[in-house]
């Protein structure tokens, strides 16, 4: 029984795959389809909740800001993830959340440009937060260059990210974990 469950898109997918033993080492599942949109991930979190997991992160708003075709609106990804959190508590877990991690491009939909749409959504989720006093996890600022955009070291697609990125991403949760797992 994991303690703590990510549900999310390829993000978490490839995370769950790439660096399965260090996450059970973190009791974490890492629960994650590629190419979901944030609705979808949410749908998917009473199927995270059977394993039973005492904290529940919701790694959403990445798919739906490259798939937007230029009208991407925060609030109903906001919505959507703030659907979760109630789905999340319902079942007696604690919600977490997450800024989505930054992005240069998407080598898929070159043009579109992340970079507002990713501030624009993190500023909500960094207030949704606030206003529900949840805990946040901060992958924007732990991943972000001085531009806003994603280190070069944590991606190779301007997207997706590297080993090194999940590596400084599991000491974000180990703290996380130190710090709130009674």
């Amino acid at each position: 029984m994991p303690t703590l469950a990510i549900v999310g898109d390829s993000l978490t997918e490839h995370w769950g795959e790439r660096r399965s033993e260090e996450l059970k080492k973190l009791e974490t599942l890492a629960y994650g389809i590629s190419g979901q949109f944030a609705s979808e991930i949410v749908a998917r979190i009473p199927e995270t909740l059977a394993y039973r997991p005492k904290y529940v992160v919701i790694l959403a708003g990445t798919n739906d800001i490259a798939c937007s075709e230029g009208n991407f609106l925060a609030d109903s990804v906001l919505e959507t993830i703030a659907k979760g959190m109630r789905i999340i508590r319902a079942a007696g877990a604690l919600p977490i959340l997450c800024t989505i991690p930054p992005v240069n491009y998407f080598h898929w939909r070159p043009e579109v440009q992340p970079h507002g749409h990713i501030v624009l959504l993190n500023e909500g989720i960094r207030a949704l937060a606030d206003r529900e006093q949840m805990h946040l996890i901060e992958f924007y600022a732990l991943l972000s260059d001085e531009r806003g955009g994603i280190d070069v070291s944590y991606t190779n697609d301007g997207a997706h990210l590297t080993d090194a990125a999940y590596e400084k991403m599991e000491e974000l949760l180990r703290n996380f974990i130190a710090k709130n797992v009674i």
